[in-house]
């Protein structure tokens, strides 16, 4: 027994040296070491602390799926959130979560955790709205952060570059957003964070450029030469970048930007892509290029600067013209004249998007077919960003974000959605495909096509209603009696009556058959 004892206690201490390494390994950028030794981990034999800190360096190494799939058990144990489980446990899974892509559910468990006492969620919500380019909301979270918690010096200027972050978007010409910028290379070079100190000197070179100060961004670059990335580093895209930037504003090198293009295009990097392809838009006042990244970005903090910057180069407001009529419907974009307000048209070529453009007189017909709701609504997630493909747990939860996100039953959701969609596709005789492009999911297509949902009601519908209707919609050939859904839903029987005598009501749901034999089913229709 003694030596069991021995073996067990060997290998914990093992397990701690182990994830000690690993951490300094992300701390110094050696992100594929890391990622190695973190799937040598026993976790079997690991406790739930120790397990909640490996969970917490996968997510640093860019791998939250793994996060999530080490303690979904323990925040669902039975499938039912446990809210009385340990702060550090919902922290890191709210975490997870949000750097894998479920921002709502990632919300939820960080704002329980935040009620006990846990100031770090504040960082990790800040996350979350930056991934949405809602920088005002981030920063009150940041400055909480940094207010209330209680972290080491390296945790501080994590929170400090993200401010610095916000700070860029939202007040660049401020004096302190500058001092901020010093601050941070001063204190990551002093102790050797190469990481925090590249993200800091990008986001100095682009404070500099949005206050248009080009020399002392090119200072800031020459200073730390001797530092630039090899060109098989996360960092050597970014470095770069702001070198043609200023290639092309300091010494009016016409092919910078074509460059930079190209580049982002060799890397497949959409957010260089988006802002080289803007800056060539407004340089070369090129309508159409300006139209396609405006429409093409989903996001208003960009498209409210990117129609500042559009009066000050053209002169007049910008206003979309009707030329859209085949595009995805972004947020906060209407389709105009052309097109039914209640249908929905989805642009998939880039380049057949770019010909239509050109050719604005001639009017463009396209194939039109009916498709129901969340193949639709996955349609349109697929097209409301150009630049930015969306992975799994991203298309997952917002497709049932009424729902938790489970690792293994909510990806097969999907799947099954996609394999539909494509045999859909190929049943019409359609050359568009959903595919898959280094964990990333992008409609492709040579033609462009019109899609129409059988939907067009807005519901008003609570969360478990909405769950109850998600639960039925995936299944649209099932036939459900109120026994299964009380079990696949968890409801109690008379709040579940409730539920499903509103979605009858609202022509969501038939009913077939009486008393016992009752049985619901989705309305085809809808």
């Amino acid at each position: 027994m003694i030596f069991c004892g021995e073996i067990l206690y060997n290998r914990s201490m093992g397990a701690v040296q182990d994830l000690e390494k690993i951490d300094s390994h992300i701390r110094s950028g050696q992100l594929l070491i890391a990622k190695k030794m973190l799937r040598k981990l026993p976790l079997k034999s690991l406790s739930l602390f120790e397990k909640i800190r490996a969970a917490g360096l996968a997510r640093r190494c860019a791998a939250p799926q793994l996060s999530v799939k080490w303690l979904f058990s323990h925040v669902y144990p039975g499938g039912r959130l446990d809210r009385d489980c340990g702060a550090s446990l919902l922290l890191e899974y709210g975490a997870s979560l949000i750097s894998a892509g479920a921002l709502f559910e990632g919300r939820r468990i960080l704002e329980i955790a935040s009620k006990k006492n846990e100031a770090q969620s504040f960082l990790h919500l800040a996350f979350s709205y930056i991934r949405e380019w809602d920088y005002l909301k981030a920063e009150v979270f940041l400055r909480k952060y940094l207010k209330e918690a209680e972290i080491d010096v390296y945790a501080e200027i994590v929170g400090k570059v993200n401010l610095l972050a916000c700070l860029v978007k939202t007040q660049p010409n401020e004096e302190e957003t500058l001092q901020l910028a010093h601050e941070i290379l001063r204190h990551s070079k002093e102790r050797n964070y190469k990481r925090l100190y590249m993200n800091a000197l990008e986001l100095s070179v682009q404070l500099h450029v949005y206050r248009k100060e080009f020399r002392a961004a090119e200072t800031v670059l020459n200073e730390v030469s001797g530092v630039a990335p090899h060109e098989s580093s996360p960092e050597y895209l970014f470095w770069m970048k702001w070198k043609l930037v200023l290639d092309f504003h300091l010494y009016k090198k016409a092919d910078a930007l074509k460059e930079l293009i190209r580049l982002a295009e060799k890397f497949s990097h959409g957010e260089t892509l988006r802002d080289a392809q803007l800056r060539w838009a407004l340089s070369k006042k090129d309508i159409f290029l300006f139209e396609h990244v405006y429409v093409g970005t989903p996001h208003l903090s960009f498209r409210q600067q990117a129609e500042i910057d559009f009066e000050e180069v053209f002169g007049y407001k910008f206003s979309l013209s009707n030329r859209h009529y085949f595009l995805a419907n972004c947020p906060g974009f209407s389709p105009r004249k052309t097109i039914p307000t209640e249908s929905q048209a989805l642009n998939v070529s880039d380049g057949f998007f770019k010909k239509a453009l050109s050719d604005n007189e001639k009017e463009v017909w396209v194939p039109e077919y009916k498709i129901r709701y969340l193949p639709f609504k996955l349609l349109q997630l697929l097209c409301e960003d150009f630049y930015q493909n969306k992975n799994i747990v991203e298309l997952s939860s917002k497709l049932y974000s009424h729902s938790y996100f489970h690792p293994l039953h909510s990806i097969q959701g999907v799947f099954q959605l996609i394999k539909r969609l494509n045999a859909h596709f190929e049943e019409h005789k359609s050359d568009a495909r959903i595919e898959c492009v280094d964990g990333r999911y992008q409609l492709r297509s040579d033609k462009l096509f019109f899609v129409k949902e059988s939907r067009v009601v807005q519901l008003d519908l609570l969360q478990d209603e909405w769950k109850l209707l998600n639960v039925i919609s995936q299944e649209p050939d099932q036939f459900f009696s109120r026994k299964e859904l009380e079990l696949l839903c968890r409801e109690a029987p008379r709040t579940l009556s409730r539920y499903l005598e509103k979605l009858v009501k609202a022509g969501e749901l038939r009913v077939l058959g009486k008393g016992p034999s009752t049985r619901y089913f989705k309305n085809p229709e809808k």
